[in-house]
């Protein structure tokens, strides 16, 4: 593998823990909601119950327990490590899981197939707003294929710029790759994407951005080796570009 997608969280814990790499791009900001059973509406109600999350330097690990210590330090839910959305949403379904941070996509898929059944608990306010996916590398992979990694930018910030130009031939495009998948729920989560402005490839370059997502990822487990936006993040190769 030469590149990776995936939680800045989780990008910055390899880095620390001694993976030569760096972020190049950014992927979005976060996207997920705390869903759960139709009978547990607040914070306070998870207690005791089994909530998922992806990892516990992940988006969604530090988001939960963020939230809890704010809203109900009292509570003392389950935590459990499912990766996955979808696993989470297996979970839910299955009656393993009482509680888990869902991504857009699946929570509508969820609600749409098991209407009535659950709900969503008002939770991550403004730190949703943090850079929750960046695309990574290793320093020799970027320095060899710099010319592709400039393409591969190029291309994929053309495409948000698109989408936010004509959002009606993505979601035609999008519809079509997910031709298995009810219209209606592609157009519903392509629309919340577009108007929350999900996809952030420049700006969550920028070393601010990055410092204040190493503060609230590091707030999980203090980082032995990173000490700034430069030890996991380049800017390089969104030099010139801009998220407009």
């Amino acid at each position: 593998v030469d590149l990776v997608g995936t939680s800045a969280g989780t990008a910055f814990s390899a880095i620390d823990a001694g993976f030569a790499g760096k972020a190049f791009l950014g992927m979005a900001v976060s996207d997920f909601q705390m869903v759960a059973t139709k009978d547990l509406t607040t914070c306070e109600s998870l207690d005791g119950k089994n909530v998922a999350v992806q990892s516990r330097e992940g988006t969604t690990g530090v988001l939960v327990t963020r939230w809890l210590a704010s809203a109900c330090p009292d509570a003392r839910p389950n935590i459990l490590i499912v990766p996955g959305s979808e696993n989470r949403v297996a979970g839910l379904i299955a009656g393993q899981l009482d509680a888990a941070p869902i991504d857009s996509q699946n929570t509508a898929q969820l609600m749409a197939l098991r209407p009535g059944d659950y709900t969503t608990i008002e939770s991550f306010g403004e730190s949703a707003k943090l850079l929750a996916s960046v695309y990574y590398a290793p320093d020799s992979w970027l320095a060899d294929q710099a010319d592709t990694v400039k393409a591969l930018t190029r291309t994929y910030v053309d495409v948000v710029h698109e989408a936010q130009a004509n959002p009606a031939e993505m979601l035609a495009r999008t519809q079509a790759l997910l031709a298995d998948t009810d219209p209606a729920l592609v157009e519903q989560v392509l629309d919340g994407w577009l108007e929350r402005g999900v996809f952030v490839p420049v700006w969550s370059m920028q070393p601010d951005t990055i410092q204040a997502a190493l503060d609230f990822y590091g707030s999980a487990r203090p980082y032995a080796k990173i000490k700034a936006p430069a030890d996991v993040s380049t800017d390089a190769f969104v030099a010139g570009l801009s998220d407009k």
